[in-house]
Protein backbone atom coordinates (compact mmCIF):
# COMPACT_ATOMS: atom_id res chain seq x y z
CA UNK A 1 0.00 0.00 0.00
CA UNK A 2 1.45 3.33 -1.06
CA UNK A 3 1.91 6.31 1.19
CA UNK A 4 -1.29 8.14 1.95
CA UNK A 5 0.42 11.49 2.41
CA UNK A 6 3.64 12.96 1.14
CA UNK A 7 6.39 14.12 3.45
CA UNK A 8 5.72 17.80 2.72
CA UNK A 9 2.01 17.41 3.45
CA UNK A 10 2.77 15.58 6.69
CA UNK A 11 5.13 18.33 7.83
CA UNK A 12 2.47 20.92 7.02
CA UNK A 13 -0.13 18.95 8.99
CA UNK A 14 2.20 18.67 12.00
CA UNK A 15 2.96 22.38 11.87
CA UNK A 16 -0.76 23.16 11.90
CA UNK A 17 -1.26 20.89 14.92
CA UNK A 18 1.50 22.64 16.88
CA UNK A 19 0.03 26.02 15.93
CA UNK A 20 -3.34 24.94 17.30
CA UNK A 21 -1.61 23.60 20.42
CA UNK A 22 -0.07 27.00 21.06
CA UNK A 23 -3.40 28.77 20.60
CA UNK A 24 -5.28 26.28 22.79
CA UNK A 25 -2.70 26.49 25.58
CA UNK A 26 -2.78 30.28 25.51
CA UNK A 27 -6.58 30.31 25.64
CA UNK A 28 -6.77 27.71 28.48
CA UNK A 29 -3.63 28.58 30.41
CA UNK A 30 -5.37 28.41 33.80
CA UNK A 31 -6.63 24.88 33.20
CA UNK A 32 -3.26 23.84 31.78
CA UNK A 33 -1.40 25.25 34.77
CA UNK A 34 -3.73 23.54 37.23
CA UNK A 35 -3.47 20.12 35.56
CA UNK A 36 0.30 20.46 35.19
CA UNK A 37 0.58 21.13 38.93
CA UNK A 38 -1.58 18.07 39.58
CA UNK A 39 0.71 16.01 37.34
CA UNK A 40 3.75 17.30 39.26
CA UNK A 41 2.28 16.15 42.57
CA UNK A 42 1.32 12.78 41.10
CA UNK A 43 4.78 12.18 39.64
CA UNK A 44 6.50 13.29 42.82
CA UNK A 45 4.38 11.02 45.03
CA UNK A 46 4.78 8.07 42.65
CA UNK A 47 8.57 8.40 42.45
CA UNK A 48 8.91 8.91 46.19
CA UNK A 49 6.85 5.84 47.05
CA UNK A 50 8.64 3.66 44.46
CA UNK A 51 12.08 4.74 45.65
CA UNK A 52 11.35 4.55 49.38
CA UNK A 53 9.26 1.38 49.47
CA UNK A 54 10.24 -0.48 46.30
CA UNK A 55 13.94 0.31 46.18
CA UNK A 56 14.40 0.92 49.92
CA UNK A 57 16.13 4.20 49.20
CA UNK A 58 18.59 2.92 46.56
CA UNK A 59 18.94 0.28 43.87
CA UNK A 60 21.22 -2.61 43.20
CA UNK A 61 23.38 -3.25 40.17
CA UNK A 62 21.28 -3.91 37.08
CA UNK A 63 18.03 -3.00 38.76
CA UNK A 64 15.10 -2.11 36.49
CA UNK A 65 12.98 0.75 37.71
CA UNK A 66 10.79 3.51 36.38
CA UNK A 67 11.92 6.06 38.97
CA UNK A 68 14.57 8.70 38.59
CA UNK A 69 16.81 7.20 41.23
CA UNK A 70 20.59 7.39 41.19
CA UNK A 71 21.87 6.11 37.86
CA UNK A 72 18.41 6.28 36.23
CA UNK A 73 18.05 9.94 35.35
CA UNK A 74 17.09 9.04 31.77
CA UNK A 75 13.87 7.61 33.16
CA UNK A 76 12.62 11.19 33.05
CA UNK A 77 11.84 10.43 29.39
CA UNK A 78 9.44 7.76 30.63
CA UNK A 79 7.51 10.27 32.74
CA UNK A 80 7.38 12.83 29.92
CA UNK A 81 6.04 10.31 27.40
CA UNK A 82 3.66 8.70 29.90
CA UNK A 83 1.93 11.90 30.99
CA UNK A 84 1.93 13.29 27.45
CA UNK A 85 0.23 10.13 26.23
CA UNK A 86 -2.32 9.93 29.06
CA UNK A 87 -3.28 13.62 29.06
CA UNK A 88 -3.37 13.74 25.27
CA UNK A 89 -5.67 10.72 24.98
CA UNK A 90 -8.04 12.03 27.66
CA UNK A 91 -8.20 15.50 26.13
CA UNK A 92 -8.65 14.08 22.63
CA UNK A 93 -11.49 11.79 23.72
CA UNK A 94 -13.18 14.57 25.73
CA UNK A 95 -13.00 17.05 22.84
CA UNK A 96 -13.69 14.60 20.04
CA UNK A 97 -16.44 12.70 21.82
CA UNK A 98 -16.25 9.20 23.22
CA UNK A 99 -18.20 7.64 20.36
CA UNK A 100 -15.94 9.19 17.75
CA UNK A 101 -12.92 8.26 19.87
CA UNK A 102 -13.89 4.59 19.82
CA UNK A 103 -14.36 4.83 16.06
CA UNK A 104 -10.86 6.29 15.71
CA UNK A 105 -9.39 3.48 17.81
CA UNK A 106 -11.11 0.95 15.55
CA UNK A 107 -9.10 2.34 12.62
CA UNK A 108 -5.95 0.56 13.87
CA UNK A 109 -7.10 -3.04 13.29
CA UNK A 110 -8.82 -2.05 10.06
CA UNK A 111 -5.65 -0.50 8.65
CA UNK A 112 -3.67 -3.57 9.70
CA UNK A 113 -6.15 -5.89 7.97
CA UNK A 114 -6.09 -3.78 4.80
CA UNK A 115 -2.28 -3.90 4.67
CA UNK A 116 -2.26 -7.66 5.10
CA UNK A 117 -4.93 -8.15 2.47
CA UNK A 118 -3.31 -6.00 -0.18
CA UNK A 119 0.26 -7.26 0.08
CA UNK A 120 1.11 -9.72 2.81
CA UNK A 121 4.86 -10.00 1.99
CA UNK A 122 5.14 -6.22 1.83
CA UNK A 123 3.26 -5.81 5.12
CA UNK A 124 5.53 -8.32 6.88
CA UNK A 125 8.61 -6.68 5.38
CA UNK A 126 7.60 -3.28 6.76
CA UNK A 127 6.64 -4.81 10.10
CA UNK A 128 10.00 -6.52 10.54
CA UNK A 129 11.86 -3.41 9.45
CA UNK A 130 10.10 -1.41 12.16
CA UNK A 131 10.91 -4.09 14.74
CA UNK A 132 14.57 -4.01 13.72
CA UNK A 133 14.78 -0.25 14.15
CA UNK A 134 13.00 -0.41 17.53
CA UNK A 135 15.29 -3.11 18.91
CA UNK A 136 18.35 -1.10 17.95
CA UNK A 137 16.91 2.04 19.57
CA UNK A 138 16.00 0.05 22.70
CA UNK A 139 19.70 -0.42 23.42
CA UNK A 140 19.96 3.32 24.12
CA UNK A 141 16.93 3.87 26.37
CA UNK A 142 15.55 2.22 29.47
CA UNK A 143 12.98 -0.53 29.33
CA UNK A 144 10.37 1.64 31.07
CA UNK A 145 10.71 4.38 28.48
CA UNK A 146 10.60 1.80 25.68
CA UNK A 147 7.28 0.38 26.91
CA UNK A 148 5.47 3.70 27.16
CA UNK A 149 7.04 4.87 23.89
CA UNK A 150 5.59 1.82 22.15
CA UNK A 151 2.09 2.86 23.25
CA UNK A 152 2.63 6.40 21.97
CA UNK A 153 3.87 5.15 18.58
CA UNK A 154 0.90 2.83 18.30
CA UNK A 155 -1.47 5.75 18.90
CA UNK A 156 0.30 7.88 16.27
CA UNK A 157 0.56 5.12 13.67
CA UNK A 158 -2.48 6.29 11.71
CA UNK A 159 -1.50 9.97 11.73
CA UNK A 160 0.90 11.86 9.44
CA UNK A 161 3.43 11.80 12.29
CA UNK A 162 4.21 8.25 11.21
CA UNK A 163 5.18 9.50 7.77
CA UNK A 164 7.49 12.12 9.29
CA UNK A 165 9.16 9.77 11.78
CA UNK A 166 9.66 6.98 9.26
CA UNK A 167 10.55 9.07 6.21
CA UNK A 168 14.29 8.53 6.59
CA UNK A 169 13.83 4.90 7.71
CA UNK A 170 11.81 4.04 4.63
CA UNK A 171 14.43 5.70 2.42
CA UNK A 172 17.16 3.59 4.05
CA UNK A 173 15.11 0.41 3.58
CA UNK A 174 14.51 1.17 -0.09
CA UNK A 175 18.21 1.87 -0.56
CA UNK A 176 19.21 -1.48 0.97
CA UNK A 177 16.62 -3.33 -1.07
CA UNK A 178 17.79 -1.55 -4.22
CA UNK A 179 21.36 -2.71 -3.59
CA UNK A 180 20.42 -6.32 -2.88
CA UNK A 181 17.59 -6.56 -5.43
CA UNK A 182 18.01 -4.00 -8.21
CA UNK A 183 15.19 -5.50 -10.28
CA UNK A 184 12.63 -5.24 -7.50
CA UNK A 185 12.16 -1.45 -7.61
CA UNK A 186 8.62 -1.53 -9.10
CA UNK A 187 7.57 -3.97 -6.37
CA UNK A 188 9.10 -1.84 -3.62
CA UNK A 189 6.78 1.08 -4.35
CA UNK A 190 3.78 -1.11 -3.56
CA UNK A 191 5.34 -2.37 -0.31
CA UNK A 192 6.08 1.00 1.28
CA UNK A 193 3.69 1.51 4.19
CA UNK A 194 4.62 3.89 7.05
CA UNK A 195 1.74 2.56 9.15
CA UNK A 196 3.21 -0.95 9.23
CA UNK A 197 6.68 0.43 9.98
CA UNK A 198 5.41 2.27 13.06
CA UNK A 199 3.34 -0.74 14.08
CA UNK A 200 6.52 -2.85 13.96
CA UNK A 201 8.38 -0.24 16.01
CA UNK A 202 5.70 -0.45 18.67
CA UNK A 203 6.01 -4.25 18.80
CA UNK A 204 9.81 -4.04 18.94
CA UNK A 205 9.73 -1.64 21.88
CA UNK A 206 7.34 -3.94 23.73
CA UNK A 207 9.77 -6.83 23.17
CA UNK A 208 12.46 -4.78 24.90
CA UNK A 209 10.95 -5.85 28.21
CA UNK A 210 11.62 -9.48 27.31
CA UNK A 211 15.25 -8.94 26.33
CA UNK A 212 17.51 -7.56 29.04
CA UNK A 213 20.92 -7.75 27.39
CA UNK A 214 21.64 -5.02 24.88
CA UNK A 215 23.75 -7.40 22.77
CA UNK A 216 20.82 -9.67 22.10
CA UNK A 217 18.65 -6.63 21.35
CA UNK A 218 21.11 -5.52 18.71
CA UNK A 219 21.41 -9.00 17.19
CA UNK A 220 17.63 -9.37 17.13
CA UNK A 221 17.35 -6.10 15.24
CA UNK A 222 19.89 -7.26 12.64
CA UNK A 223 18.01 -10.52 12.18
CA UNK A 224 14.67 -8.74 11.65
CA UNK A 225 16.27 -6.36 9.11
CA UNK A 226 17.71 -9.25 7.06
CA UNK A 227 14.35 -11.01 6.96
CA UNK A 228 12.67 -7.77 5.83
CA UNK A 229 15.10 -7.30 2.94
CA UNK A 230 14.71 -10.97 1.97
CA UNK A 231 10.96 -10.50 1.65
CA UNK A 232 11.52 -7.44 -0.52
CA UNK A 233 13.57 -9.52 -2.98
CA UNK A 234 10.55 -11.73 -3.59
CA UNK A 235 11.68 -14.74 -1.56
CA UNK A 236 9.25 -16.91 0.30
CA UNK A 237 7.97 -15.55 3.55
CA UNK A 238 9.65 -17.26 6.54
CA UNK A 239 7.47 -19.78 8.19
CA UNK A 240 5.79 -19.42 11.50
CA UNK A 241 8.40 -21.69 13.04
CA UNK A 242 11.20 -19.21 12.35
CA UNK A 243 9.32 -16.33 13.95
CA UNK A 244 8.33 -18.51 16.89
CA UNK A 245 11.95 -19.53 17.38
CA UNK A 246 13.00 -15.91 17.45
CA UNK A 247 10.41 -15.06 20.13
CA UNK A 248 11.31 -18.11 22.26
CA UNK A 249 14.99 -17.22 22.08
CA UNK A 250 14.24 -13.70 23.17
CA UNK A 251 12.19 -15.00 26.08
CA UNK A 252 14.94 -17.38 27.11
CA UNK A 253 17.57 -14.67 27.04
CA UNK A 254 15.47 -12.32 29.10
CA UNK A 255 17.28 -10.86 32.06
CA UNK A 256 15.16 -10.25 35.09
CA UNK A 257 16.08 -7.36 37.33
CA UNK A 258 16.37 -7.78 41.08
CA UNK A 259 15.24 -5.05 43.41
CA UNK A 260 17.68 -3.95 46.07
CA UNK A 261 16.73 -4.01 49.70
CA UNK A 262 19.47 -1.96 51.28
CA UNK A 263 17.37 0.46 53.31
CA UNK A 264 14.49 2.83 52.83
CA UNK A 265 11.05 2.48 54.33
CA UNK A 266 11.80 -0.66 56.31
CA UNK A 267 14.92 0.92 57.81
CA UNK A 268 12.99 3.95 59.13
CA UNK A 269 12.50 4.09 62.91
CA UNK A 270 11.08 6.74 65.17
CA UNK A 271 13.00 8.58 67.87
CA UNK A 272 11.90 6.02 70.45
CA UNK A 273 13.05 3.10 68.29
CA UNK A 274 9.73 1.93 66.85
CA UNK A 275 9.62 1.00 63.11
CA UNK A 276 7.79 3.43 60.82
CA UNK A 277 6.10 0.67 58.81
CA UNK A 278 3.46 -0.11 61.42
CA UNK A 279 2.62 3.39 62.64
CA UNK A 280 0.52 4.70 59.74
CA UNK A 281 0.53 8.47 59.39
CA UNK A 282 2.84 8.88 62.35
CA UNK A 283 5.34 6.62 60.62
CA UNK A 284 5.11 8.66 57.40
CA UNK A 285 5.86 11.86 59.29
CA UNK A 286 8.74 10.15 61.02
CA UNK A 287 10.14 9.00 57.65
CA UNK A 288 10.19 12.61 56.37
CA UNK A 289 12.46 13.46 59.34
CA UNK A 290 14.89 10.64 58.61
CA UNK A 291 18.35 11.17 57.16
CA UNK A 292 17.77 9.50 53.76
CA UNK A 293 14.38 11.12 53.04
CA UNK A 294 15.90 14.35 51.70
CA UNK A 295 17.89 12.51 49.03
CA UNK A 296 14.84 10.51 47.93
CA UNK A 297 12.68 13.63 47.69
CA UNK A 298 15.27 15.43 45.56
CA UNK A 299 15.57 12.52 43.13
CA UNK A 300 11.79 12.20 42.97
CA UNK A 301 11.43 15.82 41.94
CA UNK A 302 13.17 15.01 38.61
CA UNK A 303 10.39 12.64 37.64
CA UNK A 304 7.78 15.10 38.93
CA UNK A 305 9.07 17.89 36.70
CA UNK A 306 9.07 15.51 33.73
CA UNK A 307 5.46 14.54 34.50
CA UNK A 308 4.37 18.19 34.63
CA UNK A 309 6.08 18.87 31.30
CA UNK A 310 4.34 15.87 29.76
CA UNK A 311 0.94 17.11 30.93
CA UNK A 312 1.67 20.54 29.51
CA UNK A 313 2.39 19.03 26.09
CA UNK A 314 -0.32 16.38 26.10
CA UNK A 315 -3.26 18.64 26.96
CA UNK A 316 -2.73 21.00 24.05
CA UNK A 317 -1.73 18.28 21.56
CA UNK A 318 -4.81 16.21 22.35
CA UNK A 319 -7.11 19.19 21.85
CA UNK A 320 -5.29 20.17 18.65
CA UNK A 321 -5.60 16.64 17.27
CA UNK A 322 -9.31 16.62 18.07
CA UNK A 323 -9.76 19.96 16.32
CA UNK A 324 -8.01 18.62 13.23
CA UNK A 325 -10.26 15.55 13.30
CA UNK A 326 -13.41 17.65 13.73
CA UNK A 327 -12.48 19.89 10.82
CA UNK A 328 -12.61 16.92 8.45
CA UNK A 329 -16.37 17.39 8.14
CA UNK A 330 -15.95 21.01 7.05
CA UNK A 331 -16.01 21.27 3.21
CA UNK A 332 -12.93 23.10 2.05
CA UNK A 333 -11.57 23.50 -1.49
CA UNK A 334 -8.35 21.66 -0.69
CA UNK A 335 -7.01 18.15 -0.51
CA UNK A 336 -4.16 16.15 0.98
CA UNK A 337 -2.19 19.29 1.77
CA UNK A 338 -4.86 20.98 3.88
CA UNK A 339 -3.57 19.73 7.23
CA UNK A 340 -6.35 17.22 7.93
CA UNK A 341 -6.23 13.50 8.53
CA UNK A 342 -7.10 11.09 7.00
CA UNK A 343 -6.09 12.69 3.72
CA UNK A 344 -8.84 13.63 1.33
CA UNK A 345 -8.29 13.61 -2.42
CA UNK A 346 -8.31 16.85 -4.29
CA UNK A 347 -11.75 17.67 -5.74
CA UNK A 348 -11.92 17.21 -9.47
CA UNK A 349 -11.51 20.58 -11.15
CA UNK A 350 -14.57 21.95 -12.85
CA UNK A 351 -14.28 22.20 -16.63
CA UNK A 352 -13.61 25.75 -17.78
CA UNK A 353 -16.55 27.58 -19.26
CA UNK A 354 -15.58 28.52 -22.79
CA UNK A 355 -17.82 30.81 -24.82
CA UNK A 356 -18.94 29.54 -28.23
CA UNK A 357 -16.65 30.56 -31.08
CA UNK A 358 -17.70 33.70 -32.85
CA UNK A 359 -18.23 33.57 -36.61
CA UNK A 360 -15.48 35.01 -38.72
CA UNK A 361 -17.80 37.33 -40.63
CA UNK A 362 -20.87 38.59 -38.91
CA UNK A 363 -23.86 39.37 -41.01
CA UNK A 364 -24.47 43.08 -41.64
CA UNK A 365 -21.62 44.22 -39.47
CA UNK A 366 -18.50 46.17 -40.17
CA UNK A 367 -15.13 44.59 -39.41
CA UNK A 368 -13.90 45.54 -35.97
CA UNK A 369 -11.27 48.23 -35.80
CA UNK A 370 -7.82 47.34 -34.44
CA UNK A 371 -7.32 47.93 -30.72
CA UNK A 372 -6.16 51.38 -29.79
CA UNK A 373 -2.68 51.51 -28.24
CA UNK A 374 -2.54 52.28 -24.55
CA UNK A 375 -0.38 55.38 -25.01
CA UNK A 376 -2.93 57.04 -27.30
CA UNK A 377 -5.31 59.32 -25.39
CA UNK A 378 -9.00 58.58 -25.58
CA UNK A 379 -11.01 61.32 -27.36
CA UNK A 380 -13.45 63.34 -25.31
CA UNK A 381 -17.12 62.74 -26.10
CA UNK A 382 -18.81 65.38 -28.26
CA UNK A 383 -21.14 67.74 -26.42
CA UNK A 384 -24.78 67.00 -26.93
CA UNK A 385 -26.68 69.69 -28.91
CA UNK A 386 -29.48 71.56 -27.24
CA UNK A 387 -32.16 70.25 -29.59
CA UNK A 388 -31.16 66.67 -28.64
CA UNK A 389 -31.65 67.24 -24.95
CA UNK A 390 -34.72 66.19 -23.11
CA UNK A 391 -37.19 69.12 -23.15
CA UNK A 392 -38.21 70.56 -19.85
CA UNK A 393 -41.78 69.99 -18.70
CA UNK A 394 -44.21 72.67 -19.86
CA UNK A 395 -45.82 74.71 -17.11
CA UNK A 396 -49.56 74.51 -16.85
CA UNK A 397 -51.22 77.69 -18.23
CA UNK A 398 -53.65 79.63 -16.09
CA UNK A 399 -56.70 78.79 -18.15
CA UNK A 400 -56.08 75.07 -17.48
CA UNK A 401 -56.17 75.65 -13.74
CA UNK A 402 -59.11 76.19 -11.48
CA UNK A 403 -59.15 79.94 -10.73
CA UNK A 404 -59.79 80.85 -7.12
CA UNK A 405 -60.47 84.52 -7.93
CA UNK A 406 -60.91 86.79 -10.87
CA UNK A 407 -57.81 87.25 -13.03
CA UNK A 408 -56.08 90.64 -12.84
CA UNK A 409 -56.80 93.18 -15.57
CA UNK A 410 -54.74 92.85 -18.72
CA UNK A 411 -52.84 95.94 -19.91
CA UNK A 412 -53.11 96.86 -23.60
CA UNK A 413 -50.29 98.14 -25.71
CA UNK A 414 -51.24 101.14 -27.87
CA UNK A 415 -50.17 101.42 -31.46
CA UNK A 416 -50.93 98.83 -34.02
CA UNK A 417 -48.44 99.51 -36.77
CA UNK A 418 -45.82 101.17 -34.63
CA UNK A 419 -42.66 99.09 -34.26
CA UNK A 420 -42.36 97.57 -30.83
CA UNK A 421 -39.25 95.98 -29.32
CA UNK A 422 -39.28 92.21 -29.18
CA UNK A 423 -39.74 90.83 -25.68
CA UNK A 424 -36.76 89.12 -24.13
CA UNK A 425 -36.89 85.75 -22.44
CA UNK A 426 -37.86 85.71 -18.82
CA UNK A 427 -36.13 83.79 -16.04
CA UNK A 428 -37.63 81.22 -13.79
CA UNK A 429 -39.61 78.17 -14.86
CA UNK A 430 -40.82 79.96 -18.05
CA UNK A 431 -37.32 80.51 -19.38
CA UNK A 432 -36.87 78.75 -22.71
CA UNK A 433 -40.49 77.56 -22.91
CA UNK A 434 -42.32 77.74 -26.21
CA UNK A 435 -45.94 78.87 -25.99
CA UNK A 436 -48.62 78.13 -28.52
CA UNK A 437 -49.96 81.09 -30.42
CA UNK A 438 -53.50 79.88 -29.83
CA UNK A 439 -53.15 80.76 -26.18
CA UNK A 440 -52.79 84.44 -27.05
CA UNK A 441 -55.71 86.70 -26.37
CA UNK A 442 -56.53 88.56 -29.57
CA UNK A 443 -57.45 92.15 -28.95
CA UNK A 444 -58.02 95.10 -31.18
CA UNK A 445 -55.68 95.93 -34.03
CA UNK A 446 -54.03 98.61 -31.98
CA UNK A 447 -53.63 96.51 -28.86
CA UNK A 448 -51.59 93.59 -30.12
CA UNK A 449 -51.64 90.19 -28.40
CA UNK A 450 -50.96 89.10 -24.86
CA UNK A 451 -50.67 85.74 -23.14
CA UNK A 452 -50.82 84.60 -19.56
CA UNK A 453 -48.28 82.76 -17.45
CA UNK A 454 -48.80 81.52 -13.89
CA UNK A 455 -45.09 81.74 -13.06
CA UNK A 456 -44.31 85.22 -14.38
CA UNK A 457 -42.20 87.12 -11.85
CA UNK A 458 -43.77 90.51 -12.59
CA UNK A 459 -45.27 91.92 -9.35
CA UNK A 460 -48.40 93.92 -8.96
CA UNK A 461 -51.34 93.94 -11.33
CA UNK A 462 -49.13 93.00 -14.30
CA UNK A 463 -48.38 89.62 -12.73
CA UNK A 464 -48.97 86.81 -15.19
CA UNK A 465 -49.13 89.08 -18.29
CA UNK A 466 -46.43 89.25 -20.97
CA UNK A 467 -47.04 91.65 -23.88
CA UNK A 468 -46.07 90.51 -27.37
CA UNK A 469 -45.88 92.99 -30.22
CA UNK A 470 -47.93 92.54 -33.42
CA UNK A 471 -46.29 91.27 -36.64
CA UNK A 472 -44.34 93.66 -38.86
CA UNK A 473 -46.79 93.32 -41.77
CA UNK A 474 -50.45 94.40 -41.95
CA UNK A 475 -53.36 92.06 -41.76
CA UNK A 476 -54.70 90.55 -44.97
CA UNK A 477 -56.87 92.76 -47.14
CA UNK A 478 -54.86 95.94 -46.41
CA UNK A 479 -52.07 95.23 -48.91
CA UNK A 480 -48.45 95.74 -48.19
CA UNK A 481 -45.97 93.11 -47.12
CA UNK A 482 -46.94 89.45 -47.45
CA UNK A 483 -46.30 86.81 -44.85
CA UNK A 484 -43.06 84.87 -45.20
CA UNK A 485 -43.31 81.64 -47.09
CA UNK A 486 -43.84 78.57 -44.98
CA UNK A 487 -44.97 80.43 -41.88
CA UNK A 488 -48.62 81.01 -42.80
CA UNK A 489 -50.58 84.15 -42.05
CA UNK A 490 -50.30 85.01 -38.35
CA UNK A 491 -53.51 87.05 -38.54
CA UNK A 492 -55.74 84.12 -39.38
CA UNK A 493 -53.54 81.17 -38.35
CA UNK A 494 -52.18 81.48 -34.82
CA UNK A 495 -51.04 77.89 -34.43
CA UNK A 496 -47.30 78.50 -34.79
CA UNK A 497 -44.76 78.39 -32.00
CA UNK A 498 -43.12 81.51 -30.74
CA UNK A 499 -39.65 81.03 -29.18
CA UNK A 500 -39.04 82.67 -25.86
CA UNK A 501 -35.24 82.30 -25.66
CA UNK A 502 -32.44 82.74 -28.21
CA UNK A 503 -31.22 79.13 -28.02
CA UNK A 504 -34.61 77.89 -29.24
CA UNK A 505 -34.80 80.03 -32.37
CA UNK A 506 -33.16 77.38 -34.59
CA UNK A 507 -35.69 74.74 -33.65
CA UNK A 508 -37.95 73.89 -36.61
CA UNK A 509 -41.56 74.95 -36.11
CA UNK A 510 -44.14 72.38 -35.22
CA UNK A 511 -47.81 72.55 -35.95
CA UNK A 512 -49.73 71.47 -32.87
CA UNK A 513 -53.28 70.33 -32.79
CA UNK A 514 -55.85 73.02 -33.43
CA UNK A 515 -57.98 74.18 -30.59
CA UNK A 516 -60.87 76.58 -30.08
CA UNK A 517 -60.22 80.24 -30.79
CA UNK A 518 -61.63 81.10 -27.40
CA UNK A 519 -60.33 79.22 -24.40
CA UNK A 520 -62.88 78.01 -21.84
CA UNK A 521 -63.25 80.05 -18.71
CA UNK A 522 -61.82 83.07 -20.50
CA UNK A 523 -62.91 86.70 -20.14
CA UNK A 524 -64.24 86.88 -23.73
CA UNK A 525 -67.83 86.35 -24.82
CA UNK A 526 -69.14 82.90 -24.17
CA UNK A 527 -70.63 80.76 -26.94
CA UNK A 528 -74.37 80.14 -26.45
CA UNK A 529 -75.17 76.70 -25.22
CA UNK A 530 -75.91 74.08 -27.82
CA UNK A 531 -79.60 73.83 -28.63
CA UNK A 532 -80.96 70.55 -29.92
CA UNK A 533 -82.43 70.70 -33.40
CA UNK A 534 -86.23 70.38 -33.39
CA UNK A 535 -87.55 67.29 -35.08
CA UNK A 536 -88.67 67.68 -38.67
CA UNK A 537 -92.40 67.05 -39.13
CA UNK A 538 -93.29 64.30 -41.56
CA UNK A 539 -94.04 65.39 -45.10
CA UNK A 540 -97.59 65.08 -46.19
CA UNK A 541 -98.29 63.57 -49.52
Amino acid sequence: MAETMSFQDSVRWTRDVFTQWRHWTRAHWRLTLLLSALAFLTGWAWNTYAMAVGLEGSEGEGTKTITTADGHSLNALFWVILFTFVSGVITYAWTRGWTAFRADVAVLPRRFAEAMTQSRPGAFAMLLWGMAVALVIATLISSAAAIVLSLALLALATSPVGVILNFALVRVWRGLCGILAAKARPRLDAMVNPFMVMFGESIGLLLDGLIGNWVFKFLGGIFAALVSVTLARGSRMPGFAVILAFVVAAQTLRVRGALADDGGWTECVTSDGRPCAGLGLEGVLAWFQSDGATHVLVRSSIGAIAAALGALLGLGLGAAGASAALSRATPRPSGPGDGLWPPRPFPSPEPPITPPPEPRHRARSQPSSPPRPQHHPQPEPFPQPDHHRQPEPHPLPDHHRQPDHDPPPEPRRPGHLTPQPEPSGLGGPDHGTVYRASTYDSGAADQGHVYRSASAPAPGPARGVHPIGPPDFPPPGQGGHQAPAGRGNPWDDLDDFLPDSPERQNQPPRRPRRRATEAPEDDGPQRPPHQPRPPTPPRRS
